[in-house]
């Protein structure tokens, strides 16, 4: 990415435990990111976080025993350590102990939307009963299960993730309160029938040096975006073998290269859109398409709707949280 798409914004924030959502907008030139907090149980929490930055960090003053399940709506995130990274996309679920985590999250598409729901073991019930009758689930003993030594627990994208999670993202602010209890319930429940053997953070976790040719490959598609580039000159262009290329990328995304390259193309593009009044013939230009009728095409296969809907709409998930009363902060 450009110089001025490398910068991170930070969020420190400290949030209170009332029944009263928590929102904020913090913008910075890089970019902003959007939150919406509710508490839903005692130690229980539900953030709707929407990004438009390359990173971000969520400095939240966690407690020893917090646990962070998160989904991706769209976009992508992706959680790096000291030597691997892992990566999060449409559809995708994870679940982690927060102190195992490094507050810096990474948005390769330069934009995320999602959900987050933590857990405080130390200040939530330790058994579901305690919410639900007959819901009967150890809640330490859940998460000790699924998360020996701490390593996380990745699914990606499938049918009965998409229905647990759909409906949270559009559900009208009068319902959110209790709606939001029924559904956690629901999730508890949903995770209670796995195993540490269903997760599949080895297959697609990655090392620093495939990471950091797959963002050298984004940043050069970025430079070059009105160009179609093939999988061989990319390999020439970064010393590497296609097969290398296509595994490095797949295993990070889960997707072909020409996929992957063509999402990344599309989320630039929407940021575009957004950010400016220009016209869509124009931008289709931009990105190396001669007329906007093919830039319509491939922009609603990875968005899922046409650009100008896209606009009119403030990029989709800023349509779920534009109603709301914002405070903005301006950061430094």
């Amino acid at each position: 990415m450009r110089q001025s798409e490398l910068e991170s914004l930070c969020v420190n924030r400290a949030f209170t435990n009332t029944n009263t959502p928590d929102r904020s907008l913090m913008e910075a030139g890089s970019g902003n990111i959007s939150i919406e907090k509710h508490t839903v149980f005692p130690g229980i929490w539900i953030e709707t976080i929407e990004a438009y930055a390359p990173s971000f960090c969520l400095c939240h003053a966690y407690s020893n025993r917090c646990i962070r399940i998160t989904h991706c709506g769209k976009g992508c995130l992706e959680y790096e350590g000291p030597d691997r990274v892992l990566s999060l996309h449409q559809g995708d679920l994870v679940i982690y102990p927060c102190v195992c985590q490094s507050p810096k999250l990474n948005c390769p598409l330069g934009y995320y939307y999602g959900l987050s729901i933590t857990l405080d073991l130390e200040a939530a019930p330790q058994c579901a009963s305690c919410l639900l009758a007959d819901v009967e689930i150890d809640l330490p003993l859940l998460f000790q299960r699924l998360l020996p030594g701490g390593a996380p627990f990745l699914l990606r994208a499938t049918a009965q993730l998409k229905h647990v999670f759909s409906e949270l993202y559009d559900v009208p602010p009068s319902l959110k309160k209790g709606y939001y209890k029924v559904k956690t319930l629901e999730l508890l429940l949903f995770l209670s029938r796995f195993d540490p053997g269903m997760s599949e953070t080895e297959e697609h976790i990655s090392s620093q040096s495939e990471a950091a040719l797959v963002k050298q490959v984004f940043a050069f598609v970025s430079e070059h975006r009105s160009s179609h580039i093939t999988t061989q000159e990319l390999a020439q262009r970064f010393h590497v073998s296609p097969g290398l290329l296509r595994r490095s990328m797949g295993k990070m995304y889960g997707k072909p290269l020409y996929q992957c390259i063509r999402s990344f193309k599309m989320h630039l593009a929407a940021r575009e859109l957004l950010a400016s009044t220009r016209t869509v013939a124009d931008i289709a230009g931009e990105f190396g398409y001669d007329n906007s009728s093919k830039f319509a095409c491939a922009f609603q296969a990875v968005m899922g709707c046409s650009p100008g809907a896209y606009r009119a709409n403030a990029g989709g998930g800023q349509a779920v949280l534009g109603s709301l009363e914002r405070k903005t902060l301006i950061l430094e």
